[in-house]
């Protein structure tokens, strides 16, 4: 008799209504990794434009979260293992397109040539003679090697860029024009003598989840970001972390 009420308990917690119970209590973890003023880490607080306007969103949506930063490869790699994850930013390609929940595009992200004004020459990035810093093991980096450039600087973080751009050790820096700007201002460096080219690289920047997030938490997630773009939120968002010129998705 005992044998056969425990059967019949087990049967009732793995019943499809159980199961999904259990789903819509896990937590979504968003993940991502430091990438001030779009991801900040101060101390054991996690702020920044992506995450707060990711944590608007749940709240509005009623949606359990947990925030946490980790290096980009491994959060890349616990977003695919699954386990309610999401992605706090990552571009959209073909190869990704069918391991990941893809549910909003956050921003779009220009890479360009940034260095420091000069009134006797314009800014020439010659491939051959040119020295850029670029972050190590970045999509940025691949490209300059693609098309030739020789006098790369590979750095581990933008400080490091904006500290040798600025001690002259390199002409320019390819990267971001917020991120690089977080820098100069983070290192109390002079910003007004700041240039940037015209946008080399351009990509949009998607919140991605993890294959097992249930279906009714995108489609109420999506509706709540696109609520928050038409009443200004995501505007409000952008003038918090000074960045108002920052481009929308053309996605």
């Amino acid at each position: 008799m005992r044998t056969l009420l425990a059967a019949l308990a087990l049967y009732c917690l793995l019943t499809p209504a159980s199961l999904v119970q259990a789903a819509s209590d896990e937590k979504i973890t968003l993940i991502g990794s430091v990438m001030p003023p779009f991801v900040v880490k101060k101390g054991g607080k996690i702020t920044g434009f992506i995450p707060d306007l990711l944590q608007e969103a749940m709240r509005r949506a009623k949606v359990k979260h947990v925030v946490k930063v980790q290096p980009w490869a491994q959060a890349y790699q616990r977003a695919l293992k699954g386990g309610q994850v999401a992605l706090m930013g990552t571009a959209r390609t073909d190869r990704s397109e069918k391991l990941f929940q893809w549910v909003y595009p956050l921003l779009r992200a220009n890479t360009y040539f940034i260095s420091i004004k000069n009134r006797n020459k314009k800014p020439k990035f010659k491939k051959d003679t040119t020295r850029i810093c670029v972050l190590a093991r970045s999509a940025m980096l691949g490209h300059l090697k693609r098309k030739g450039y020789r006098r790369l600087i590979k750095a581990p973080d933008n400080s490091s860029c904006a500290r040798l751009l600025e001690g002259k050790k390199v002409d320019a820096i390819f990267g971001g024009w917020h991120t690089t700007l977080h820098e100069f201002q983070a290192l109390k460096l002079p910003i007004k003598n700041l240039q940037k080219s015209k946008s080399i690289l351009s990509v949009d920047v998607w919140l991605a989840m993890s294959t097992d997030v249930p279906s009714y938490k995108i489609k109420t997630l999506q509706k709540k970001m696109r609520d928050m773009t038409k009443d200004g939120t995501y505007k409000d968002f952008l003038a918090r972390y000074q960045m108002q010129d920052l481009p929308r998705p053309k996605s």
